[in-house]
């Protein structure tokens, strides 16, 4: 996720309706006109720190990432996920 946050210190993100998405091979149709907002910073906070998150709500937005390359995700139909297997 750092590089997409870095890509998004230089280049607008765009909106869904300025730039939907449409499943079908092509070239990267962005305009910097049509970007809204810029990120200026992030901070990476600790994994498994229920402590740290919730302090990262106080000030900001909060990312997370899955490492959706398990079959957990991969075979998701629904519903929670309880399984082990899902990594960390």
């Amino acid at each position: 996720m750092t590089n997409s946050f870095n890509y998004l210190k230089s280049f607008k993100s765009m909106t869904r309706s300025s730039y939907a998405y449409t499943a079908v091979l092509g070239t990267c149709k962005y305009r910097s006109a049509n970007g809204l907002l810029n990120v200026v910073g992030h901070k990476n906070i600790a994994r498994g720190d229920p402590n740290a998150h919730i302090a990262a709500l106080q000030v900001a937005p909060l990312s997370v990432a899955v490492a959706a390359s398990s079959f957990v995700y991969q075979l998701y139909r629904g519903g929670i996920i309880t399984s082990t297997g899902c990594g960390t």
